[in-house]
């Protein structure tokens, strides 16, 4: 799912992960482009905080968010299979 420079913030990236957690099933999604979208500390928070068995991603990129080294590393910690573009 590309949503590059699509301005969706943190509140947009907690409706997303609401949205993939609620399902019954895990999410097929496997692929997310975040970047260029004003992310910070909340849209870290809620990335890291989705429930494991829910949301398994192969693919983040959250670059051009301006994210620190421990949001980063936060966010390759919870998605160890993935590769974390930032």
């Amino acid at each position: 799912l590309d949503l590059s420079g699509q301005r969706v913030g943190a509140d947009g990236v907690t409706e997303i992960v609401k949205e993939l957690c609620r399902r019954k099933e895990p999410s097929p999604l496997r692929w997310l482009n975040l970047s260029g979208n004003r992310l910070g500390a909340d849209a870290v928070r809620a990335l890291v905080r989705a429930d494991e068995s829910k949301v398994k991603l192969y693919h983040l990129d959250v670059s051009l968010n301006g994210l620190s080294l421990s949001q980063q590393a936060a966010l390759q910690s919870r998605f160890p299979e993935a590769r974390v573009i930032h």
